[in-house]
């Protein structure tokens, strides 16, 4: 893991953005979680990355070296295996009250969920004090064609909660009534917001963009970029290591400005002034 050097300031802001294949969420035998890979036996070797530590001194680092970031405004988000990794870092920081608000996108799972503690019958390491828990606004942007992290719970991907189990997870921390949710619908989406008796103000939302797969962003025709320069489309997503999903338009354009609607759904707040 490396350390940014140069974080520039777009719009009144601050995008810290460190690059990262796989981060350690806390799910075990994935690989994200081991230090070394080993050819030989085909496993991944004892001595686990250490990425809440790793996130934790980043934000660290950058306060330090900029005077004009507001320890009061301090957000993180992450999509897909980096959303459910933003997830571990509010859990596992709850007692530290870093960030003001949380943005999970592509990761429709809440790492409480008990089939997710028990992954392939492995307990997980993520830890989460209930008590020490400054609730937090938590917004969940879900594509309702999502193969990868299917969007309602599918036995064959049961690990996962799906999306409206995260919504209600997330409500449950906040101290929300989760049985008050106002539904308002868009064009193109559906959003879901639980916002009564929650403690701090902090709603918690779920965003539902009906023709999105894996990437629900504009224009999210999501592709990765190889080491070698080759681009592959991920139309629709297909991982080796999971069956096939019955969700086949993983990659349909939006024309629906998701990241907009994150930024001013998060900006609004800020992280108590009583908070450590």
């Amino acid at each position: 893991r490396k350390l940014p050097f140069d974080i520039p300031a777009l719009f009144g802001y601050h995008l810290l953005n460190p690059l990262q294949y796989c981060w350690n969420d806390g799910m075990k035998n994935t690989g994200c979680n081991k230090a070394k890979y080993d050819p030989e036996d085909d496993l991944y070797d004892e001595g686990g990355i250490d990425d809440v530590g790793f996130l934790e001194k980043v934000i660290e680092k950058v306060k330090e070296n900029n005077s004009k970031i507001d320890p009061h405004r301090i957000y993180i988000t992450g999509h897909s295996n980096g959303g459910v990794m933003a997830q571990r870092f509010v859990m596992e920081t709850a007692a530290k009250n870093i960030v003001a608000g949380l943005v999970s996108i592509g990761a429709n799972t809440f790492p409480k969920y008990e089939n997710w503690t028990r992954f392939n019958g492995t307990e997980t390491e993520v830890e989460f004090d209930s008590e020490a828990y400054n609730s937090i606004p938590v917004k969940i942007i879900a594509g309702r064609n999502d193969g990868m992290s299917p969007f309602e719970f599918w036995d064959k991907r049961a690990s996962l909660s799906g999306a409206m189990n995260a919504l209600s997870g997330w409500a449950h921390e906040n101290q929300c009534d989760t049985d008050s949710i106002d539904v308002v619908e868009g064009d193109g989406y559906t959003r879901h917001i639980i916002q009564s008796g929650c403690d701090n103000g902090a709603t918690v939302e779920l965003l539902e963009v009906h023709d999105a797969g894996h990437h629900p962003v504009t224009n999210g025709r999501g592709q990765w970029k190889m080491s070698a320069g080759n681009v592959i489309p991920s139309c629709p997503f297909r991982a080796p290591a999971f069956p096939p999903s019955p969700y086949e338009h993983d990659c349909q354009l939006i024309n629906i400005d998701t990241t907009s609607m994150a930024w001013d759904f998060i900006s609004q707040y800020e992280r108590p002034n009583n908070s450590s």
